[in-house]
């Protein structure tokens, strides 16, 4: 029965109108194409093989997407794996460079090994460096300003000296003596006197 279906099957059904002639037979008499049971099974196998070509080369193409797309990852792992070999070289610039300019401010002798960590962290924007250098030694240049002071101011204040424990020096305290006795008696001559 399917194969007399087949045979029957009216491919014009699916044909665009014959503009009105009417008729199945499109008024010209013209007849549906019908196909032998040795050509249906020709087109069959033709159209088998035509499925199978056309089967194994989607299979092909996405076999070479697999392997392009594989292919890619592999590529994307080597850049990934350059850009960690660049990140890690570096890395070991900087703490070259870190290292170069701790050895370089210890020579100077002025800065603390905190004050230098502070220098360090920010080296990488040099106006930053710049600022914080400039700024820790206006605070050294206070500091030993301060400290320069103070040692003035105790080693002429002689009441206060550390050096000699209140003992004044015997010349120094001579001639206070001799000024106290002569102004002493100049005062109380004065006094009398009136």
């Amino acid at each position: 029965m399917k194969e007399e279906l087949r045979k029957k099957l009216n491919i014009q059904f699916f044909a665009e109108p014959d503009n009105g002639a009417g008729g199945t037979d499109g008024g010209n008499g013209n007849q549906p194409k019908t196909y032998s049971e040795e050509e249906y099974n020709k087109l069959k196998n033709d159209y088998d093989k035509l499925k199978t070509q056309f089967d194994k080369t989607s299979s092909d193409v996405a076999e070479l997407k697999k392997q392009a797309k594989a292919k890619l990852s592999e590529e994307e792992q080597k850049a990934q794996e350059n850009a960690e070999k660049e990140k890690q070289f570096a890395d070991m610039q900087s703490q070259i460079e870190d290292y170069q300019l701790k050895d370089e401010l210890l020579k100077g002798n002025i800065f603390t090994n905190e004050d230098i960590e502070k220098i360090i962290l920010s080296k990488n924007d040099k106006k930053e460096l710049l600022k914080s250098i400039v700024s820790l030694v206006q605070v050294k240049i206070v500091e030993e300003r301060k400290n320069a002071i103070e040692e003035f101011m105790r080693s002429s204040d002689v009441n206060a000296s550390s050096n000699n424990n209140g003992n004044i020096d015997s010349t120094v305290q001579a001639y206070i003596d001799s000024q106290k006795n002569k102004i002493s008696s100049n005062a109380r001559k004065h006094f009398l006197n009136k």
